[in-house]
């Protein structure tokens, strides 16, 4: 199921749609060879997409994950 942008990037810290911003972010990676984007992903989502990956992993290990998604709870 697709999740609203805002709903997992931090959009406030990381306005992805402003061009001033994806100029910034462009010429630090072209300076560096990296791009860090510290706090990127909410604390929320990315404990969701971890717990997810686990249950994948137990799933492809032939266990059944404890696991139930947030968004299934709804």
């Amino acid at each position: 199921m697709p999740h609203a942008l805002d709903s997992l990037i931090d959009l406030d810290a990381h306005p992805i749609g402003d061009e001033t911003y994806q100029a910034q972010r462009r010429a630090a990676f072209d300076t560096t060879g990296v791009l860090c984007l510290d706090g990127f992903l909410k604390q929320d989502a990315l404990a969701q997409m971890v717990a997810e990956a686990q249950a994948c992993q137990m799933l492809k290990q032939g266990q059944r994950p404890c696991y139930r998604s947030k968004m299934q709870k709804g």
